[in-house]
């Protein structure tokens, strides 16, 4: 229904839409029509959704390693881009399945946090991740000061970050992130060889990143200098290990219990489809385009 505002009328009138524009002008367009989402089109869109929140999780698991807010502005979308093209290569159409490979993500790798202080920039000794028999090992390999990292001209000690994210995919849960820390000072000469090894569950879907946190010390004090300008930090491994996931209790050390290592993300669904049929009547009768 159109209604007067001053000279002009605004709003729908018949297939027309009137609007008033931020100049003050008048804009004229066409009224939005229903559509009917078909099967494929709700599929499709909920491999997009999932691809966010997917994202989202690896993200917020990962965020220590660059500072948490030291990143570039266009971040999430960023992010979003390589996770979602994952899935869908991992996604069946037909049967609305994903199938999930050891190297399904491995396009994640050398994902940059920061476009302004790419961390192939600063570091240039090539770490390995390696995921085998319910193992991962991640090893920084021995490397001299001089050549393989580079300091900021104000910075006297870089600190060494490595977290290690583990999501179930069906199994729609994640863990405490795993985190190392080690420091080396610009005065040193060569850096020894590092290695971490980390059990994995079946299901779940590894993703290591490594941050550099770079600041200048003067007898007790510690000046950081990292910032949103400078933050180098990247993803180094992005494993998926195969199998069905199994919710492991609470733990348990010398009579003492913990809380679990484990929660649950509720918006994260990878699960096949119940029943395809079930599924079309879902969306019976959803002809205006309202998400099920």
């Amino acid at each position: 229904m159109g209604k007067y505002k001053g000279k002009n009328i605004t709003g729908l009138v018949g297939p027309i839409v009137q609007r008033m524009g931020k100049d003050g002008m008048i804009i004229v367009q066409t009224a939005p029509r229903p559509y009917k989402q078909t099967k494929g089109t709700r599929k499709s869109g909920k491999v997009f959704g999932q691809g966010s929140v997917l994202a989202k999780e690896i993200r917020i698991q990962l965020g220590s390693c660059y500072g948490g807010h030291n990143h570039d502005s266009g971040l999430v979308n960023r992010f979003n881009t390589p996770v979602r093209d994952s899935l869908w290569l991992c996604f069946d159409k037909e049967t609305g399945i994903y199938n999930f490979q050891a190297d399904s993500f491995e396009r994640l790798v050398g994902f940059e946090f920061n476009v302004k202080s790419l961390l192939i920039n600063s570091f240039f000794a090539k770490p390995e991740v390696v995921l085998e028999n319910n193992k991962l090992k991640v090893r920084i390999p021995e490397f001299a000061i001089a050549t393989g990292l580079k300091f900021p001209r104000s910075a006297s000690v870089c600190e060494f970050v490595i977290i290690v994210s583990q999501i179930a995919l069906i199994g729609r849960s994640t863990r405490n992130a795993y985190s190392e820390r080690f420091t080396i000072q610009s005065t040193d000469t060569i850096s020894a060889s590092r290695e971490f090894i980390y059990d994995v569950l079946e299901d779940c879907l590894c993703t290591v990143s490594l941050g550099l946190r770079y600041y200048s010390k003067q007898d007790d004090l510690r000046k950081d200098y990292n910032s949103e300008a400078f933050s180098p930090a990247c993803i180094i491994g992005s494993n998926y290990n195969p199998g069905v996931f199994v919710d492991p209790p609470a733990r348990v050390e010398n009579g003492v219990g913990y809380g679990k290592d484990w929660s649950i993300v509720r918006k994260m669904d990878f699960m096949p489809p119940v029943d395809a049929a079930a599924e079309d009547a879902e969306g019976a009768g959803n002809d205006k385009g309202i998400p099920v």
